[in-house]
């Protein structure tokens, strides 16, 4: 797969590979998680929530007056996409971390993010890559138990 494909917002390629007679193999892109927000300022925030939207994510955003005045007309599935805390330090996990640049604020959210326990979160300061908020997922199916046709299988 040549990086064509990921020009724009890669949420929902699936792409049928090639393998062995009785053997589906499918490769997609999910989804990859919950994804903090670290927003300093209602743009910034504005940037997070659509990159964050765009791959299909659920959000954890910092409790702030002004960020939730800003996302206080959400359509409600939307919304419901959205989890506010006030200490985001000792929640998780996240699948991955926005951070808008904003110098030593910037350093100090890294260092936090690292202490997190469980998975490494992916952190992203501006500039945000569609491609790592979406997880790889390869699925092969193995049809010769039913003679390579899967239907069978359903079936039984």
């Amino acid at each position: 797969m040549g990086t064509e494909c990921l020009t724009s917002h890669p949420l929902g390629i699936e792409i049928a590979l090639p393998g062995p007679v009785g053997e589906h193999n499918l490769y997609a892109l999910h989804p990859r998680g919950p994804i903090l927000l670290l927003p300093c300022t209602r743009t910034g925030l504005i940037e997070q929530v659509m990159a964050a939207l765009a791959d299909g994510n659920d959000m954890v955003i910092r409790d702030d007056i002004l960020f939730r005045e800003s996302l206080g007309t959400l359509p409600p599935m939307v919304a419901a996409r959205l989890r506010w805390t006030t200490d985001w330090e000792t929640q998780g996990p996240y699948a991955a971390a926005l951070i808008e640049d904003a110098g030593e604020a910037r350093l100090k959210a890294l260092a936090a993010i690292a202490r997190l326990p469980g998975p490494i979160v992916l952190a992203q300061t501006d500039n945000y890559r569609s491609e790592w908020l979406v997880e790889e997922v390869s699925t092969s199916i193995n049809t010769t138990a039913a003679g390579g046709n899967a239907t069978l299988m359903a079936l039984a």
